[in-house]
């Protein structure tokens, strides 16, 4: 009892001390004492704003629209990645129907010449949302960007995903994030796509199974755990996000073909992918074969 009371402590002022490090003041959505009624209502969530007209939306346990609430909502099924809320963005929709819409905030201080930081966001796409794009990313600037700045397609994000990949990931968030070398002075984050529509990829997927609503010919995500943090608060390994060089574009379950006879121990373990079936806690069949070879090991 007395090990498992001193791992917790631990635990908890490594997970505080992180947290009062992130120079974004609400990275989880909070708006505490507040209930949503319908969409559009990012700026519930204390600091944060949409610079145009058409706002954000703003998803919560505590909703009293069932349209806008958690984990089920308009656009599908996701559980917060942190605290009670998350947000949600249109990044992209067929012929530009819908028009795209912005996370912004201010950092609660100016980032420093020179300092790196680890910048980092959270991501899930919509499970009926239709097309999976690329294109998303969070710019860091001096000034809030405007809606007439950002109309311009001119902006270009300084954390975006290494190969600029579709972002395909549901079910669970899943993080982008690249170190950032300040310039001095930035002390705003917008996140969305800054690009010209025609030219984002977007790419069709599947309507996960245990949805009967039709999907929309969209690119939606929803966002979550926003932090920017000097890196040299940080462990070496903490802002590193990528382990694998593609987007896992709608994967229900894929089969693990690495050839583990080639690879050291350590890296057949990083490597192995298990997955469960689909809205269930149970692992897939397949993935309690890889299970027990990692035992082995």
């Amino acid at each position: 009892m007395l090990k498992s009371t001193s791992l917790f402590i631990a635990l908890f002022i490594s997970v505080t001390s992180i947290a009062q490090k992130n120079l974004v003041p609400n990275g989880g959505f909070d708006a505490p004492g507040k209930k949503i009624k319908a969409g559009g209502q990012i700026e519930l969530a204390e600091g944060w704003e949409s610079p145009h007209d058409l706002k954000a939306d703003l998803f919560s346990t505590a909703a009293k629209s069932d349209a806008y609430s958690a984990p089920d909502n308009v656009y599908g099924r996701e559980t917060p990645e942190l605290g009670e809320n998350y947000a949600g963005i249109m990044i992209w929709s067929y012929k530009n129907t819908k028009p795209r819409t912005y996370l912004q905030t201010q950092l609660s201080s100016p980032l420093e010449a020179g300092r790196v930081y680890c910048v980092k966001f959270w991501y899930s796409m919509a499970d009926l949302a239709k097309y999976s794009c690329n294109n998303i990313g969070l710019h860091l600037s001096k000034e809030k960007l405007t809606s007439t700045v950002i109309d311009k397609n001119e902006i270009k994000p300084q954390i975006m995903h290494s190969q600029n990949a579709q972002l395909g990931q549901q079910y669970v968030f899943e993080a982008v994030c690249r170190t950032f070398i300040a310039e001095g002075g930035e002390q705003f984050i917008t996140i969305g796509n800054f690009v010209d529509p025609t030219t984002t990829k977007a790419v069709k997927v599947k309507r996960p199974s245990g949805f009967s609503k039709p999907q929309q010919t969209v690119g939606y995500y929803y966002f979550d755990d926003i932090s920017v943090i000097p890196t040299d608060s940080l462990r070496e390994d903490e802002c590193i996000c990528e382990k694998q060089t593609t987007s896992r574009m709608a994967v229900v379950y894929n089969e693990n073909m690495s050839t583990e006879h080639e690879l050291e121990d350590k890296h057949v373990v990083e490597f192995t992918q298990l997955h469960f079936d689909s809205k269930s806690s149970e692992l897939h069949e397949d993935s309690k074969a890889d299970l027990d070879k990692i035992a082995v090991i």
